[in-house]
């Protein structure tokens, strides 16, 4: 099984953080997103696309996971793809667009 990459991982430990993700689950949300990176690049699956993830959990059902780890996995990569979210809402250039000077012709009212 391939690791999360290091850049990914950074991000979405701080994501946790900032979500106010406790410690002791830490390891765990990032193990079920690893998992299902793999499963992704296993199965030719877009990770970023949420049609991915009934996918996902079908192979869960499938290796006999129980219940309680099919929604952990389940909460996990729906995190995920609310970090992906923020991500790229805040890695789009805030592009500031300076209002052009409207000419008025003189005795025109405003």
């Amino acid at each position: 099984m391939l690791a999360i990459p290091l850049h990914l991982q950074k991000q979405f430990e701080a994501y946790l953080k900032n979500q106010e993700i406790q410690d002791k689950f830490k390891g765990e949300y990032k193990k079920w997103l690893q998992y299902y990176l793999d499963f992704c690049r296993k199965y030719n699956f877009p990770s970023a696309n949420q049609e991915s993830l009934p996918h996902f959990i079908k192979k869960l059902q499938e290796k006999r996971q129980t219940k309680v780890q099919q929604d952990h996995a389940f909460n996990s990569i729906m995190l995920y793809y609310q970090f992906i979210k923020a991500k790229a809402t805040s890695d789009k250039a805030v592009r500031v667009i300076h209002p052009l000077e409207r000419h008025i012709p003189p005795g025109i009212p405003m």
